[in-house]
């Protein structure tokens, strides 16, 4: 064999050998990924918030690492936006309601709250490219993604596009003083109607919350419709008959609150409170943390009436 030939040679064999190693690393991340998404029911389910808090905490850089790995695969991105956006509003944003508006510290807090909701929604923007790229491109412009969304829309589009209307919600919710994501909320609207309409059961009802948390936030004389919010209310609701705690505390917390209703802050969060969390064991960890912040709401009842 001459010199030539044996570079050659070792050339390709190099070549095998990393493009083989490069295989192998893909398919452990893509392998890690499904065994997340198999585990993902054991957090939906855990009966210990402060347990489930441990566990997202350990698992959101270890997606943000098999992204490395794996760069396209959407599953991956779908469990990434759904663990940063959950994790800051189920155990982050709550710690907020309790601290100094003014003061350094806050702001340090609600930034860093923030900044998940961004990851939130970079990976769910993500998910929707890898789904869809007619339809992310169409994320661009709020008339662009209105005719997208006028036709039919394949229910797997339908559903990335639901993270990223969740996290830019959740956006405008922690800092409503940021213009740039205030802009965008329009493009949430249009995707979580088009989700109300047509798959309203998708995350139990969770799109129909968002337009009733939305209306009542902004309130009667502006641009809210208190009857509107109050049916989207009722209708998440109503998507599990009643057995998901999180519609109902939102409305009680929101739509009670804004209509000025004490009557109906106060039993609608007591029902919250006195409600069975296990009814709905896929849902479990939700039921008992809507039950700590009903509990945490109404011992503030007098402050807001």
């Amino acid at each position: 064999m001459t010199s030539m030939h044996a570079t050659s040679a070792i050339a390709l064999s190099v070549f095998m050998v990393s493009a083989t190693a490069c295989s192998m690393t893909k398919f452990a991340a893509d392998s890690t990924v499904d065994v997340m998404k198999a585990g993902n029911a054991a957090v939906a389910e855990e009966t210990n918030p402060a347990l489930a808090k441990m566990g997202l905490e350990g698992n959101l850089k270890l997606m943000e690492g098999l992204m490395y790995s794996t760069p396209d695969n959407a599953t991956l991105y779908r469990l990434a936006t759904e663990a940063f956006g959950s994790y800051a509003f189920g155990f982050l944003e709550p710690k907020l309601w309790s601290m100094d508006p003014n003061s350094g510290d806050t702001y340090a807090y609600r930034m860093h709250v923030k900044s998940l909701y961004e990851r939130a929604l970079k990976y769910a923007k993500r998910l929707v490219e890898l789904t869809d790229s007619d339809m992310h491109r169409a994320l661009g412009s709020h008339s662009a993604l209105k005719s997208a969304l006028a036709g039919e829309v394949p229910v797997e589009t339908l559903e990335a596009l639901y993270w990223v209307a969740q996290a830019q919600g959740q956006l405008v919710s922690v800092d409503p003083e940021d213009l740039e994501n205030i802009a965008d909320i329009g493009l949430a609207d249009l995707i979580m109607g088009k989700i109300a309409k047509d798959n309203t059961s998708y995350e139990a009802g969770a799109a129909a919350v968002f337009i009733g948390t939305n209306l009542s936030i902004k309130g009667k004389g502006l641009a809210g419709d208190m009857n509107k919010a109050k049916a989207a209310f009722d209708q998440a609701i109503a998507v599990t008959d009643g057995k998901y705690l999180l519609p109902r505390f939102m409305k009680g917390r929101h739509y009670c609150e804004a209509v000025s209703d004490r009557t109906c802050f106060t039993k609608t969060l007591k029902e919250v409170v006195d409600a069975d969390p296990n009814q709905l064991p896929e849902r479990r960890l939700t039921n008992l943390l809507a039950q700590q912040w009903a509990q945490y709401w109404l011992g503030r009842v007098d402050e807001l009436f």
